[in-house]
């Protein structure tokens, strides 16, 4: 069974073009991308004459897109009666049937990062806020974060540049495999 290369090449090169389509399209999409997570959640026990626990949490919202978020909501299950958010800025609670409270800021401009703190007491605990963050443009994506270490700017200039001497040594081979094959080919 003889295999035709022509065929091989246009099918490579449709999938090809999708996927720098797809690349382009995504680089330069004027949309808003929210993501979300928490900054803490931690437990105090307050020692005073009569000793009191308090528990807190945060909520990180961010918009990472290109344009701005429209009509951000932070739904609760529960109603939430001590929040503060970071910076400060204009919001407003509306009040969801058979649920709790609907946290509404009117837009977030990109790259515009807001901390909403929670205080509470028991018998309230932090699984009972189930947090959903949504805009007008779709759901908030949540992310996990992980606390690490920062490298210093001088190995982040070196990695830098061994991926380019890596990415220009790997398509100098690809071209190069490409001449030799189109070369045996050509002699076939």
């Amino acid at each position: 069974m003889e295999i035709n290369l022509g065929i091989v090449w246009q099918i490579a090169l449709l999938v090809l073009g999708g996927l720098v389509t797809w690349a382009v399209q995504r680089v330069f999409d004027r949309q808003a991308r929210l993501v979300t997570y928490y900054g803490h959640t931690s437990i105090h026990h307050v020692s005073t004459d009569k000793p009191i626990t308090v528990h807190t949490h945060s909520l990180v919202i961010r918009n990472t897109g290109r344009a701005a978020a429209t009509n951000v909501r932070v739904s609760h299950r529960i109603n939430p009666l001590n929040v503060y958010v970071d910076p400060p800025c204009n919001y407003r609670r509306e009040p969801v049937p058979n649920s709790g409270d609907d946290i509404v800021f009117d837009t977030l401009v990109p790259g515009q990062l807001l901390a909403i703190s929670y205080l509470y007491y028991p018998p309230v605990i932090f699984s009972q806020f189930g947090h959903a963050v949504r805009s007008d443009q779709g759901f908030a994506k949540p992310v996990s974060v992980i606390a690490q270490q920062q490298v210093g700017r001088r190995t982040s200039v070196f990695l830098g540049i061994l991926v380019i001497v890596g990415a220009i040594t790997t398509l100098y081979f690809a071209w190069y495999g490409g001449m030799i094959l189109a070369r045996q080919l050509a002699l076939v």
